[in-house]
């Protein structure tokens, strides 16, 4: 009889663990892996791409000539995984150099931040560059190939 209790004891012990684990699980948000994230060619195509959108309309307005730009160096110093459009998307933040080359004699070289959102597609062999922007109090994305 003892016995009996003892062990109807230790099955609701086991079921209330079992009950607590599941429902703990379920409740977390899922995030794509940090082994899932872009790799540094993907991250210099994206703020190249992101550069040459901004420096065309910049020197269109300015009618001025399109100058030659090169990344040197890129440093992540944050990368936040999230599931955007159920889509790994990773948000990244960090700093880069860029060389800017005028003429054969002119060279300058900047030191800049990027703060960008990088999102794998389905079959996971390409990538976009999202950019947010604010419509009527909701988020919209414009996304861009990586090519």
């Amino acid at each position: 009889m003892v016995n009996q209790i003892l062990f109807k004891k230790k099955i609701n012990r086991l079921l209330l663990f079992l009950f607590i684990l599941i429902f703990s699980f379920g409740c977390t948000s899922s995030q794509p892996p940090l082994e899932f994230a872009p790799n540094g060619e993907i991250i210099k195509k994206a703020i190249l791409l992101n550069l040459e959108k901004s420096y065309s309309n910049l020197s269109r307005q300015l009618n001025t000539e399109k100058s030659e730009i090169k990344i040197n160096k890129i440093d992540v110093i944050q990368i936040k995984p999230n599931l955007i459009f159920n889509l790994p998307t990773y948000h990244l933040e960090g700093k880069y150099q860029i060389i800017v080359k005028k003429t054969s004699f002119q060279k300058k070289i900047i030191n800049n931040t990027f703060n960008i959102d990088l999102q794998r597609q389905s079959k996971g062999d390409t990538w976009r560059i999202l950019i947010k922007t604010q419509e009527n109090k909701s988020e919209k994305y414009f996304s861009y190939l990586i090519r």
